[in-house]
């Protein structure tokens, strides 16, 4: 499984070095692109729907924080790295209203990068395999729910003292209904 990240910093220097320790790093994530600019970091989050997004706070137009809580918008699942020189409590505090995942301050080292992009790839495969489980577990209900009809239909015809059975099914199917009528005609 290949990750995506997308590095955001105005700094040259901060977006190659980051680059670097990825690629030397990681065999299963892809530095998908860069952006030098909040605005810039927002587009290419949209097209190139990155995992994990390192992002600077301070950028020129639209600021590390904005373009977080826009691409949050778009792209609920996104990991965010906040990259910054300032160790700023008001930036803190705004990056943890946006579930911000770490707050790393620059210079950033390599063992700090490293160790930061493989517990975003824990959460995201943790993530990934919750969803899978899901998916299988409504895919097996869609498969039991008519076995389970049929079933009940069954008990309420031909089963004498059904009110036990009655109320499993009456609980797993969800129906309010207390009791009812069937007639049957036969020509």
């Amino acid at each position: 499984m290949m990750y995506r990240i997308l590095i955001a910093d105005d700094e040259q220097i901060v977006l190659d070095s980051i680059k670097f320790i990825i690629e030397k790093n990681f065999t299963d994530v892809v530095v998908a692109g860069t952006a030098i600019s909040g605005r810039e970091a927002i587009e290419k989050a949209e097209t190139l729907k990155p995992d994990i997004i390192f992002m600077d706070i301070k950028m020129p137009g639209i600021n590390g924080i904005e373009a977080i809580r826009e691409i949050r918008s778009r792209l609920n699942n996104v990991i965010f790295v906040i990259l910054t020189a300032y160790d700023q409590f008001d930036f803190a505090k705004e990056a943890v209203k946006l579930e911000v995942m770490e707050y790393l301050l620059k210079p950033v080292s390599r063992e700090k990068t490293v160790g930061t992009v493989k517990k975003s790839i824990e959460i995201i495969s943790s993530n990934r395999e919750k969803w899978k489980r899901e998916l299988e577990l409504k895919e097996r209900l869609e498969i039991v729910m008519p076995i389970l009809e049929n079933g009940f239909f069954y008990s309420m015809l031909f089963f004498d003292d059904h009110s036990r059975g009655l109320d499993s099914y009456r609980d797993i199917l969800e129906l309010d209904e207390e009791g009812g009528y069937i007639v049957t005609v036969k020509f």
